[in-house]
């Protein structure tokens, strides 16, 4: 698979996401004038992905010694555990 992207917004630039559950903003977001106050506010790399064929398969490389599912849980989902983290979309997982 080859892509090509453009990137339009710097690394760690502040954004505020809202993952929205109905279309009823329609595209009132848009708009220059519209307040994002009530959504969660962080910094990029925020995103999306498009439903691709095969396996999303994620790498997690821990900073502490993991020995059981419960650790392996908690490093998945703190950061400050995490020493690197891989991804990659594959057919076929064995």
């Amino acid at each position: 698979m080859e892509g090509t992207g453009s990137r339009l917004v710097a690394s760690g630039a502040p954004a505020n996401v809202l993952v929205p559950t109905s279309g009823t903003l329609g595209l009132t977001w848009t708009q220059t004038s519209f307040n994002d106050s009530g959504w969660i506010s962080g910094a990029t790399g925020v995103g999306y992905e498009t439903a691709v064929a095969g396996f999303a398969v994620y790498n997690y490389v821990a900073n502490v010694g993991v020995c059981d599912l419960t650790t392996a849980e908690s490093v998945i989902s703190d950061p400050s555990q995490q020493f690197a983290v891989y991804a990659e979309n594959t057919p076929v997982i064995n």
